[in-house]
């Protein structure tokens, strides 16, 4: 298990190639966040609301997830933007301090993620929330500095308060607890720990008696039994840092289905010629493959049966409002759902998908697909990156703010300071001061 030597990371000055991701990630995240922040704030409707840092960090959490459009580090099952940003944004630094938190962020997420997501997601939690919580603490305080037992005792506390269940997936909930784990990151860090130290600084401060993974694994697995978590199924890679790993998602629904959904759009098969179709997917997520058609927004997002109908009927899932009442109720989609078999496969990684179809005239044709191995030309990533972006934030606050705002973050970002930073969350309606309650 990792110890301080290993989950501590450096000071290394970050390599262009890794500040660009960087900046990617956070263009990709405020997509989504300004895109959510209208719901959000409906769903929120004040509550933990306010112009101080861990409001702020509450509400854009809740803002960035609630698509679940957001990018994905499949080796530890998280979304990596969805609580480093928000809670990194609340805190105030320049561009260059928040863009070399956010890689320490990443960095330590992986690390945990490798070590303790299977568990955590075997025992039904939600990686992303818990892990998230502990890694954005730690990059908050490698940004102010903090010193290493303030840092540790900081991670201690979020991985103490941490929490999340899948049993919310498709819900609103799921968003909430993202926003509930950034705030606690934001809350955890800037506590006054004194001297001597709170807490005790030993051993990994997600392994401890109570501490994050001790108490989300006491529960019963998925008919593997307390104790499963000692040999993860992740290992760390040696080689690049982690945030070249990191996915951007181009459908607007749960990771777990974009392997099969590529898939099935590299066939290219019309659903006229489609007499039923098959599917296999990781087991990280199995509720993915169970999942009936359904048409309710969130829960289709999370149901491999629904994105594939919707595919296979000419809807585009990488449109957020495809994933709506009238879409899923067109009768194309909700006969082509009943004849989607859907199953898990231990051999296939987080993200991936095989489907097979048996075609009208009796042939079979199959395909698989794992967004984690495409490789893009130079300059494609960016390309997809910002016409997601633009595609979510144009109708929100027009052409020209979308444009700058883009070009804020690409070009000007890693040398803003505070001031520069504020106009742009400002300029994509994101939360800077206390909103008037609307009751």
């Amino acid at each position: 298990m990792p110890g301080r030597s290993t989950w501590f990371v450096g000071d290394a000055e970050p390599s262009d190639e890794e500040l660009e991701r960087a900046k990617l990630c956070l263009l990709d995240w405020l997509g989504c966040a300004i895109a959510g922040m209208p719901a959000a704030l409906e769903l929120l409707d004040g509550t933990g609301i306010g112009a101080e840092p861990a409001g702020r960090a509450l509400v854009h959490g809740v803002a960035g997830h609630l698509l679940d459009y957001d990018d994905t580090l499949p080796g530890a099952l998280t979304h990596p933007s969805a609580v480093l940003w928000p809670s990194l944004l609340a805190i105030g630094f320049g561009g260059g301090d928040l863009l070399r938190g956010f890689l320490h962020g990443v960095e330590a997420q992986d690390l945990w993620g490798r070590e303790h997501a299977n568990a955590i997601a075997d025992h039904f939690g939600h990686p992303t929330a818990a892990l998230g919580a502990v890694a954005a603490a730690l990059a908050i305080g490698r940004i102010m500095g903090s010193s290493e037992s303030r840092i540790w005792q900081s991670v201690r506390m979020a991985g103490a308060v941490a929490s999340g269940s899948q049993s919310v997936f498709g819900t609103a909930g799921k968003s909430i607890q993202v926003g509930y784990a950034a705030r606690s990151a934001v809350e955890t860090s800037l506590l006054g720990w004194g001297d001597p130290p709170a807490l005790g600084d030993e051993g990994d401060p997600l392994l401890v008696r109570g501490g994050l993974v001790d108490r989300m694994t006491r529960a019963g697995a998925r008919g593997r039994g307390i104790g499963a978590e000692a040999a993860p199924r992740n290992q760390p890679l040696a080689g690049e840092h982690p945030v070249h790993r990191i996915v951007h998602k181009f459908h607007a629904s749960c990771y777990a289905t974009h392997g099969a959904l590529d898939a099935f759009r590299d066939l290219g098969i019309p659903r006229e010629r489609i007499s039923s179709a098959s599917v296999t997917i990781g087991d990280d997520f199995p509720a993915v493959a169970t999942a009936p058609l359904t048409a309710d927004g969130l829960g289709a997002k999370f149901s491999m049966k629904a994105c594939l109908a919707l595919a296979a009927s000419g809807y585009d899932t990488a449109d957020p409002a495809v994933f709506e009442s009238g879409p899923l109720s067109d009768p194309r989609v909700r006969e082509f759902g009943s004849r989607i078999a859907c199953s898990t496969d231990t051999a296939i990684p987080s993200g991936g998908g095989a489907v097979a179809l048996q075609l009208a005239d009796g042939g079979i044709v199959s395909a698989y697909a794992d967004p984690s191995s495409v490789e893009f030309a130079p300059g494609e990533r960016r390309s997809r990156v910002e016409a997601k972006f633009r595609r979510l934030v144009d109708p929100v606050v027009g052409a020209g703010a979308a444009g700058r705002i883009s070009i804020g973050v690409l070009e000007r970002f890693a040398h803003a300071g505070t001031d520069e930073i504020s106009l742009l969350l400002e300029e994509g309606g994101l939360l800077l001061r206390t909103p008037e309650r609307r009751r």
